[in-house]
């Protein structure tokens, strides 16, 4: 297992040689600029279907199993492996070479299997003779409703509703209890 850079929610971070490096991220188009050290990115989220996929409020991909992760990453060294894996269990997602000019730009696969939730999308390789792990902060499945308001209001409405009724109906079993 590798070591991974630390990263905030829609974040990016790295590590090279070992040594936590932060990212400058940016947004354009919804897709993401990332340099760090060597490496620049521009990586964005496309749908099973084909279409560019919006980036959420948090800034960062969010993905549906099925949809896939897209580079175009520059400063690997030329003619070495780039390894993509999608962590919080590991998953490798695919295996890269990257080209003689130093850039790659290739798309890997969501798998169906993802959990729904924050996870970091890992780029491993080596640039300027440097290990490089490239750690992306995304999210997969669509994002939390959160608690539906009946859930809390419906046993609260019932019980200010059981409240009002319950002196009506004591006062109207008194009243039949004396006329008898």
């Amino acid at each position: 297992m590798i070591d991974l850079p630390q990263i905030e929610v829609g974040g990016a971070s790295a590590l090279i040689n070992g040594v936590q490096v932060t990212a400058a991220i940016g947004r354009e188009n919804n897709e993401l600029l990332v340099s760090v050290g060597p490496i620049t990115a521009r990586i964005w989220a496309v749908a099973a279907d084909g279409g560019k996929v919006p980036l959420d409020a948090d800034g960062r991909l969010r993905m549906m199993p099925g949809d896939s992760v897209t580079v175009d990453i520059a400063g690997f060294d030329p003619d070495t492996p780039v390894e993509v894996r999608l962590y919080s269990d590991p998953v490798l997602l695919g295996r890269s070479k990257v080209g003689s000019s130093g850039s790659l730009t290739a798309s890997y696969e969501v798998p169906a299997k993802a959990e729904t939730g924050s996870h970091t999308v890992v780029f491993v390789g080596t640039g300027k003779g440097q290990d490089v792990t490239l750690g992306l902060n995304v999210a997969i499945g669509n994002p939390s409703k959160g608690i539906n308001p009946l859930v809390i209001g419906l046993p609260i409405g019932l019980a200010v509703i059981g409240a009002l009724l319950l002196p009506v109906a004591i006062r109207r079993r008194r009243r039949s209890e004396n006329v008898s």
